[in-house]
């Protein structure tokens, strides 16, 4: 862990699931990226990859984690790929839709980014009222998302 974390006190994930391992590293990501500690980010996100490979998840909120991290990573080819998994069962799942279209601008994939943008907005009420796994801890993404969908759609 970065620099208090990775000494003494530090997390046991050997003592931990999977599932749990998972979690607790997505989070350390994810938090790490937000406040830019570059050098927490290039420790946890390999494994938490790994993690994630291991866990090989089917459902669209694992693979909206997996395709996060990716996005961290700038792997955008691999996100996309979750993204797009995860669309082949749930075809409107707005967290998958915005990420596509992250991970598709990533790769300068205007048409696609602009197709998942548009979706993301034709379904985004529909979607905001319904109860998929995911969308009850990743609320504040939706707005984003829409935001954003917005704004690259108005740039034409």
């Amino acid at each position: 862990m970065g620099g208090a974390g990775r000494g003494a006190g530090a997390v046991d994930l050997s003592t931990m699931t999977l599932d749990q391992q998972g979690t607790l590293l997505f989070n350390r990501v994810m938090t790490s990226s937000a406040n830019g500690d570059v050098a927490d980010v290039e420790f946890f996100l390999p494994k938490a990859l790994v993690i994630y490979e291991q866990l090989n998840p089917t459902d669209a909120d694992g693979l909206y984690h997996f395709a996060l991290l990716h996005m961290v990573g700038e792997d955008f080819t691999s996100a996309l790929e979750k993204a797009r998994t995860a669309l082949e069962a749930t075809p409107d799942y707005v967290l998958m839709l915005g990420v596509g279209a992250e991970a598709a601008i990533g790769l300068g994939d205007s048409a696609t980014a602009e197709a998942y943008y548009s979706h993301l907005l034709d379904v985004y009420d529909t979607e905001l009222g319904m109860s998929r796994v995911g969308y009850d801890h990743h609320q504040p993404m939706f707005s984003a998302y829409r935001a954003a969908a917005e704004a690259y759609l108005a740039e034409g």
